[in-house]
């Protein structure tokens, strides 16, 4: 990895905008790229996915935004008009990854086109940069206006509304505890959401201290079990099957959640399981 000069982002097609970026940030899944665990990087990609800025220019089919809008820039990059986007299903756009056959024969099936996150994604330039092009920039970024700042609103590119995704997949209902596992940035988003639909408290889950001692305690009431060094028969049964589920998200989150509605309650213990969280 190294800081380079590179030519300025232009538009190439009606529906893309440039951005200035002002704030971006590092993901835990770029570890995946410098690792080799995600093959398809060439000298000279540029990273990141999860960044915001200023608009530049506009192509003519672009009517929602204008030169100075400020916007935070989701990692999916979805065209908005195919069976997947029509389903809400933005991170599956069937039309922005141009080499989705290479993604089949990773990972099963085609992501959307994914800033700076290898060719296999569509070898899109990133946003770990000060500027970048935005295809389909009327369906994707998101207006920042009433004052909100920087520092708070990088987030609803990638990591809230993944936390946000790990609790609604749960079905929490009022009085759940919710345990997560893994407590960085993601799995604290988790959390979060999980208060947001009122469950009494949670309990997190870190091998690292400096994260976990900060927010393993309950939000509120009373979880004496929580509390509690060992677990019984029944709990360890309940938390193996969701462990169990954990895989079957992978594959499928409409089986997943399915199964989820049949799994024990447990005193009230649901169960968020936070992929790569940590």
């Amino acid at each position: 990895m190294q800081v380079e000069n590179v030519p300025d982002p232009k538009i190439l097609n009606s529906r893309d905008a440039t951005v200035k970026i002002s704030s971006t940030a590092i993901c835990g899944s770029d570890l995946h790229l410098l690792d080799g665990y995600i093959p398809t990087m060439k000298k000279g990609d540029i990273l990141g996915h999860e960044f915001m800025g200023e608009v530049t220019d506009i192509g003519r089919d672009v009517q929602n935004l204008k030169v100075g809008d400020r916007v935070v820039v989701p990692f999916p990059i979805a065209c908005g008009s195919c069976n997947a986007c029509k389903a809400e299903l933005y991170s599956c756009c069937e039309n922005s990854n141009p080499n989705g056959g290479i993604a089949e024969k990773m990972m099963g099936h085609s992501t959307a086109g994914i800033f700076g996150y290898s060719h296999m994604t569509g070898g899109y330039g990133g946003g770990q940069a000060e500027a970048a092009r935005i295809p389909f920039a009327d369906i994707g970024p998101i207006k920042i206006e009433n004052g909100f700042s920087d520092e708070q609103v990088p987030f609803l590119s990638d990591i809230f509304p993944t936390g946000y995704m790990g609790a609604d997949m749960c079905d929490i209902e009022r009085g759940d505890v919710i345990a997560v596992w893994g407590a960085g940035p993601v799995g604290q988003f988790a959390i979060a959401s999980a208060g947001a639909v009122r469950c009494p408290g949670h309990v997190a889950r870190a091998p690292w201290p400096r994260r976990g001692g900060s927010i393993s305690r309950p939000a509120a009431g009373d979880l004496p079990r929580a509390r509690r060094a060992g677990r019984d028969e029944h709990e360890t049964m309940a938390l193996e099957q969701h462990e169990c589920l954990r895989h079957e998200v992978r594959a499928s989150p409409a089986t997943a959640r399915a199964r989820r509605r049949d799994l024990p309650r447990t005193d009230g213990l649901a169960v968020v399981l936070v992929l790569g969280a940590a």
